[in-house]
């Protein structure tokens, strides 16, 4: 029963202040239950992120019960340090060893306290309120559209009561689930994001490019060998996509899920309908043979439906992460995290099904018989998808409807 109001004054950064302002001028029934005001400090958050992961590099390194203070960090870092040579200082470029773990410590650690004495200002402020007819009710009373919002225009606003501090109106809307919000991507700038979307847009585009030649050379050995390659790109691209989207600013794992989808499903519809499209002769369209499109189309369906879940029922990583990996952990925590499963997106899964059904619908009307090999793998596909979710994927965030909905709207707009 959240709402998040992204135009706050920078200096409003007393909770106290926002429940006051919500419990007093909105009449009964409204009750604030806990309030989150977000800074523009993505600085100073990415630099505890960046801590806590080298503090869990050194934990896992150290002999277990090592203390990780850091005078006796300091005290190890003396010990091993004469005993590094050259190489072992160019390895540990690459790869860090404990001294260069235990530096990299020291310059986030100064990080860190030069960061926390900067009076950040206020970003996005969330309202959690105790019920939902509260949170509709704030929603209904401060909605006065995005031109009064721009303007300041305190005439649109009914009750007077409804400015903050007499004099703001507030742009505020319903709030994404707690769990999906991206606290160190809330204060990156629109140009800022723009422009990494800009970049990752452009390296998908000349990977799908690579892809289309790489494609078009399997096709020259034989339509099977090309079906493969098919299917191979469409379960490896996913991996690329995630290094791709890391390096954008979301400020929910909804849209980041959302551009994920995307740039999947822009990719596996044209590495799967359209490349075999383009590389085949309009001569070898209904010709028959080993080189025309129905037999390639035929091979593609082969190949979803049995590499693809053969691949994800075996789940090569997981045997090593859970038989060989977690036994040899050096602590409890390290071997919980090779346990915890694989970690999973829904835009992956969304697009896994609208590939076959763009297929099916592209090559249908020469092709008819893809509907019931499309039938077929989505049969499978459902039933690969449930045992993994129950049995080896790891637990994914609460997304809410952003997702779902766009892949209708991006789906029949196709």
């Amino acid at each position: 029963y959240s709402i998040v109001i992204s135009n706050s004054p920078s200096d409003a950064t007393d909770p106290d202040e926002w429940k006051r302002f919500f419990d007093t001028n909105f009449g009964s029934g409204v009750h604030v239950t806990c309030c989150t005001v977000g800074k523009d400090n993505h600085h100073l958050v990415r630099a505890l992120v960046r801590r806590r992961e080298i503090l869990l590099k050194l934990k896992w390194a150290l002999p277990p019960g090592a203390s990780l203070d850091v005078s006796a960090l300091d005290v190890v870092a003396m010990a091993l340090g004469p005993e590094r040579s050259m190489v072992d200082e160019l390895k540990a470029l690459v790869f860090p060893d404990v001294v260069e773990l235990i530096n990299q410590l020291r310059k986030v650690n100064d990080s860190i306290h030069k960061l926390s004495t900067v009076d950040f200002p206020v970003t996005r402020v969330y309202v959690t309120f105790e019920t939902e007819a509260a949170q509709r009710k704030v929603l209904d009373l401060l909605s006065v559209g995005g031109k009064a919002i721009k303007r300041k225009d305190v005439m649109k606003v009914e009750d007077e009561r409804h400015l903050f501090r007499s004099k703001v109106v507030l742009n505020i809307k319903e709030a994404d689930e707690p769990s999906t919000v991206r606290w160190h991507d809330l204060s990156d700038k629109f140009w800022d994001k723009f422009f990494k979307m800009l970049m990752t847009t452009y390296a998908c585009a000349c990977s799908m490019a690579l892809v289309a030649f790489i494609i078009k050379l399997c096709r020259n050995k034989s339509a099977t060998f090309a079906a493969y390659a098919i299917a191979f790109f469409n379960t490896v691209f996913p991996e690329f996509a995630k290094l791709l989207v890391s390096y954008e600013s979301h400020a929910s794992e909804g849209r980041r899920e959302t551009s994920l989808y995307v740039k999947i499903a822009a990719f596996r519809w044209f590495n799967t309908a359209i490349i075999v499209y383009w590389i085949t002769p309009f001569t070898s369209t209904l010709s028959s043979g080993s080189d025309n499109i129905l037999d390639g189309v035929f091979e593609i369906f082969l190949a979803e439906i049995i590499y693809c879940n053969l691949f994800k029922l075996l789940d090569p990583m997981g045997i090593v992460n859970r038989h060989y990996l977690a036994p040899r952990a050096l602590s409890q925590e390290e071997m919980n995290s090779y346990m915890r499963g694989e970690e999973w997106h829904l835009a992956e899964r969304y697009t896994s099904m609208t590939k076959l059904v763009f297929f099916t619908f592209w090559y249908c009307s020469i092709y008819p018989g893809g509907f019931f090999l499309c039938a077929l793998a989505l049969f499978l596909n459902y039933f690969s998808d449930r045992f993994n979710l129950m049995r080896t994927w790891m637990q994914a965030p609460k997304l809410g409807p952003h997702i779902s909905s766009f892949s209708r709207r991006y789906f029949f707009i196709m």
